[in-house]
């Protein structure tokens, strides 16, 4: 939610691929991880990384509609 608060991009839950914590990549083909992604922010570690699915992924446009800020529904047009 905190990727497109309001939705206007057309953003959701769905659109991420991934996320990093350090040495650690979640996806949803993955097991869970021990640790909330939280935990893993110790250290030199004080980053989160969210990856999108972009073109290259089952054609999807998601990146695509944050990197340039223009609606998903307009991208897919």
């Amino acid at each position: 939610m905190r990727v497109d608060p309001v939705s206007n991009l057309g953003l959701s839950a769905d659109s991420i691929l991934s996320y990093n914590v350090g040495e650690v990549v979640r996806s949803k083909e993955t097991q869970l991880p021990e640790l909330l992604p939280c935990g893993y922010l110790v250290g030199d570690v004080n980053k989160i990384r969210v990856c999108l699915k972009g073109a290259l992924h089952n054609g999807s446009v998601d990146a695509l509609a944050f990197e340039t800020l223009i609606p998903k529904s307009i991208l897919q047009r």
